[in-house]
C-alpha cells in the first residue's frame, strides 16, 4: 500500500515537471512558429470571446490537441443527437482554436450544409444551415485563411452544387431565397447597374457633401425615427417606389421634384451597394468584369449582357474566380475551381432562368403543430419560382464544354463520354435554336459540328430544315410511338408550352410550340395511314391546342398558381380564347357537381 503511494507522488512529480517543462517551451515553438509564418489567431486574447473559454493561455497552449480532440466527438454527438445549435456553437470554437487551419473550415461547413441540413423538416430551416454553413467561410474562414483555394472551393461548391443543382428536395426553396435577396440588390441585373454602383464613393460621407443628398437624408432619418413599425432606414428606402403615397406628404413633394427624385435614386443605389460588399461580400467591379468574361450575348442586337445574379450559379462564378488567381492554390484545387466555373455555365444555360411569379416574402420559420415531428417535404416546397432553360447562354455553356474535352483529348485521358454529352447538347442547342426563331445561329453551330465531327451522322443533313426533320423524325421513331401515343405526346408538348407561357417565358413557349406545330404536320406527312378510322385521326392543329389548353385547366396535378397565371395572361392576349375557356370550365364544374350530387344523397348528406 505504502509502496503504491509512493509510485503515484512520484507520477505526480514527473508530471508537474513536464507540465513546467512544457511551459518552457511555449516562447521558443512560437518564435519557429513566427520564423516559418505559422503565427495563429489566439482565440483567448479576443474580447468578443465568451468568457467561459478564457482560459490561462499556458495551460490551454499545452492541452488545446486534447481540447480540440474532445470537441470534435462532442460536436459529433450533438449532432447526432439533433441538438444542432449546440453542435454549432462547438463547431465555430473548434475554428477559433485552428483558425489558420483551412481544412477545419472546410470540413465544418460542408458538414451544417450538407450533413445538418437535411436533419432538419422544412425548407426555412434547412435554408438556415446551407447559409450558415457559406457564412461560416464567406465570413470568418477566409479572413482567416485568404489564400487558401480550398475555401473557395467550398464556398462555389455549396452555391453551385448545393443550390444551383437539383439534389436536395428543397433546391427550388434555396433558389428562391438567393433570387429574392438578389433582386432587392440588384433590381434592373444590368452591367449598367453595376458600372453606377462601381462609380458611387466607398464611404458615406464622401457621398452626403452633396447638399441634395445630406437634405434627403435628414428627411427620411426623421421618417425612419419616427417609424411606428420600427422599420429599418433601408427597409423604407425599398417602400418608397411601391408605396410613396405612405410616406408623409412633404416628403412626398420632395421626390416629386427632379432633385429629389435623383437623390432618392442616389442614396438607394449606395445602400444596396454597401450591403452588396459588406453583406455578401460581392464586388461590383468582379461582377462586372465576370459578366463581359462569360455573360451572354443578346442575339438580335449582339450586346453582352449580365450574369443572372439571381442564379446561385453565377455567385459558384464569382468565388471560384478570385481562387483561381491565388499564386499559392494548389493544382487539385486549380482543377476543382475550373470544374465549378463550366459546370456553373451549364447550369446557367440548362436552368438558368429563374421566374418568381408572386410578391411573396420568404418565410424564416415555418410554423408546425405541436408534437408535428414530419411534414410533407413536397408541400413545402410548393414555392413561387419557375426555373427554366436560358437559351442566350447556350454559346457560352458550350464553348466551356468543349474547353474540357479539348483538355480531355490533349492529356490523353478519357474523353468519349464526355465528347457524347457535348455532341448531345450541341443537338439540342441547335434545335431550340431554330425553334426559338433563331435560324441563323442554328445554322452556324450545324455548320460548325459538321466541321468538328464529319464522321458523325447527326451532321450529315444537307441544309438545316432537313436536319431538323430527321430530328423530328427520329424522336417519333425512337419512342415507337402509336396514333394514340403520338397524338398525346404532341398534346403533351403543347400543354408544356403553355406552362412557359403562363410564367411569360416566351423564349421557350415558343420552343415548344413550334417543336409540337412541326412533330404534328410530319406525323401527318410520314406516319398518318389512309385507312385509319376518323376517331384515330389527329384533329387540325388549332383544335389540338385549345384541346391542350381545356386539358391543362382541369388536370389536378397541375398547380392551380399555374392555372390562374395562364388564364390571367390569356385574358390580356387572347381575351376571345379566354372567354371561350372560362365557359368551357364552368360546363366542366357543373357536370361535375352533377356527378357528385348521386354520391351526396346515397350518403344521406
Amino acid at each position: 500500500m505504502l509502496k503504491s503511494r509512493w509510485i503515484t507522488f512520484l507520477l505526480l512529480l514527473i508530471s508537474i515537471g513536464c507540465l513546467v517543462k512544457a511551459t518552457m517551451l511555449i516562447d521558443p515553438l512560437n518564435n519557429m512558429r513566427h520564423q516559418h509564418e505559422l503565427d495563429t489567431i489566439d482565440p483567448f486574447e479576443d474580447e468578443e470571446m465568451a468568457v467561459d473559454f478564457r482560459l490561462p493561455l499556458p495551460v490551454m497552449s499545452i492541452f488545446r490537441p486534447l481540447a480540440i480532440n474532445y470537441l470534435w466527438m462532442r460536436s459529433e454527438e450533438l449532432k447526432d443527437a439533433g441538438q444542432y445549435f449546440d453542435a454549432l456553437h462547438l463547431s465555430r470554437f473548434i475554428c477559433e482554436l485552428q483558425p489558420n487551419i483551412d481544412s477545419v473550415w472546410q470540413f465544418l461547413a460542408w458538414n451544417m450544409s450538407y450533413n445538418i441540413s437535411v436533419g432538419v423538416p422544412t425548407p426555412a430551416e434547412r435554408w438556415r444551415w446551407v447559409q450558415a454553413g457559406y457564412e461560416l467561410v464567406r465570413d470568418e474562414g477566409l479572413p482567416a485563411n485568404p489564400d487558401s483555394g480550398l475555401l473557395y472551393w467550398q464556398i462555389a461548391w455549396i452555391f453551385q452544387h448545393k443550390m444551383g443543382a437539383n439534389q436536395d428536395n428543397f433546391h427550388r426553396y434555396y433558389k428562391w431565397r438567393l433570387a429574392y435577396d438578389m433582386s432587392l440588390l440588384l433590381t434592373k441585373g444590368t452591367n449598367a447597374e453595376l458600372e453606377a454602383m462601381i462609380a458611387l464613393p466607398l464611404r458615406w460621407d464622401e457621398l452626403a457633401v452633396d447638399p441634395e443628398i445630406a437634405r434627403f437624408d435628414a428627411m427620411f432619418a426623421e421618417i425612419v425615427k419616427n417609424d411606428s413599425e420600427g422599420k429599418t432606414y433601408e427597409d423604407l428606402l425599398r417602400n418608397i417606389s411601391n408605396n410613396l403615397g405612405a410616406f408623409p406628404q412633404p416628403f412626398q413633394d420632395y421626390l416629386k421634384t427632379a432633385n429629389g427624385w435623383k437623390a432618392y435614386e442616389t442614396v438607394d443605389l449606395f445602400k444596396r451597394t454597401k450591403q452588396l460588399r459588406d453583406v455578401w461580400r460581392l464586388d461590383p467591379e468582379r461582377m462586372l468584369m465576370l459578366n463581359q468574361k462569360y455573360g451572354p450575348r443578346d442575339y438580335d442586337t449582339g450586346e453582352k449582357i449580365s450574369l443572372n445574379w439571381q442564379h446561385p450559379a453565377a455567385h459558384a462564378i464569382f468565388w471560384a474566380s478570385i481562387g483561381l488567381e491565388l499564386e499559392s492554390v494548389q493544382l487539385i484545387e486549380y482543377n476543382q475551381l475550373i470544374r465549378v466555373i463550366y459546370q456553373s455555365l451549364q447550369q446557367l444555360f440548362h436552368y438558368g432562368k429563374i421566374t418568381m411569379y408572386t410578391d411573396e416574402v420568404p418565410m424564416d420559420y415555418i410554423y408546425r403543430e405541436k408534437g408535428q415531428d414530419n411534414v410533407d417535404e413536397y408541400i413545402f416546397n410548393d414555392v413561387p419560382v419557375f426555373v427554366s432553360q436560358d437559351l442566350r447562354m447556350f454559346p457560352i455553356a458550350y464553348q466551356a464544354v468543349m474547353m474540357v474535352l479539348d483538355q480531355r483529348i490533349a492529356e490523353g485521358g478519357q474523353y468519349e463520354t464526355f465528347q457524347g454529352a457535348s455532341i448531345n447538347m450541341l443537338i439540342a442547342g441547335i434545335n431550340h435554336l431554330y425553334f426559338s426563331g433563331y435560324q441563323k445561329q442554328a445554322a452556324y453551330y450545324l455548320g460548325w459540328g459538321k466541321k468538328r465531327y464529319p464522321q458523325n451522322e447527326n451532321f450529315h443533313a444537307p441544309s438545316l430544315e432537313a436536319f431538323i426533320q430527321k430530328f423530328l423524325k427520329r424522336d417519333i421513331e425512337d419512342k415507337l410511338l402509336s396514333t394514340r401515343d403520338a397524338r398525346n405526346y404532341i398534346e403533351g408538348t403543347f400543354k408544356n408550352a403553355f406552362r412557359f407561357y403562363a410564367y411569360n417565358d416566351d423564349e421557350n413557349y415558343s420552343i415548344q410550340m413550334q417543336f409540337a406545330t412541326k412533330l404534328r404536320k410530319l406525323y401527318d406527312q410520314e406516319y398518318s395511314r389512309v385507312d385509319e378510322q376518323p376517331r384515330m385521326q389527329f384533329p387540325p392543329v388549332k383544335e389540338m391546342i385549345r384541346e391542350a389548353l381545356k386539358s391543362m385547366l382541369i388536370d389536378r396535378t397541375v398547380k392551380n398558381g399555374t392555372k390562374n397565371l395562364l388564364m390571367q395572361r390569356l385574358e390580356i392576349d387572347q381575351p376571345k380564347l379566354y372567354d371561350e375557356l372560362k365557359a368551357f370550365l364552368v360546363e366542366y364544374e357543373q357536370k361535375e357537381a352533377q356527378k357528385k350530387e348521386p354520391e351526396k344523397q346515397e350518403s344521406g348528406t
